[in-house]
């Protein structure tokens, strides 16, 4: 997932045996491991403005399902998001609502994540669309996202 400003790219590697969240800058050809947690750390999305990444990890648990967390855009701090389940996080355009999949009910839906602000796990959201077998939000209205 390319940063907004182009200028890196965060992805998932399988290095050393286990999933972890990496970041590369394009100029530099630099790559950095952002995360080393023994859980599997997948399926990074960047923040509208650069200063933070989402991902889904198996850390609370350490088998799934996932739970979204959140770090700092230089891979510190990591702050858990969800406490039923939750994969392939998408922010919103204006910063405030993060889109993702969960199971939390049986079936694969879409659920809204209003972005927390120092807030601890479990923050607010809701369900947004069923969403059978699908991880993307087309069909939600231009102002939720």
């Amino acid at each position: 997932m390319w940063s907004p400003d182009s200028l890196r790219i965060a992805f998932t590697a399988n290095r050393d045996g286990q999933f972890d969240i990496f970041v590369s800058e394009i100029a530099g050809r630099v790559t950095r491991r952002f995360t080393t947690s023994p859980a599997r750390d997948v399926n990074p999305s960047w923040s509208p403005d650069g200063r933070h990444i989402t991902f889904a990890s198996t850390r609370a648990r350490g088998h799934p399902p996932h739970e979204l967390y959140m770090m700092s855009a230089n891979g510190t701090d990591p702050v858990r998001l969800t406490t039923q389940s939750g994969q392939w996080p998408r922010w919103g355009r204006n910063g405030r609502l993060i889109v993702f999949t969960s199971e939390r009910h049986g079936n694969p839906d879409l659920y809204l994540l209003v972005v927390p602000v120092h807030r601890p796990a479990g923050s607010r959201h809701r369900k947004a669309v069923n969403a059978p077998q699908s991880a993307e939000a087309r069909g939600l209205p231009e102002s939720l996202i």
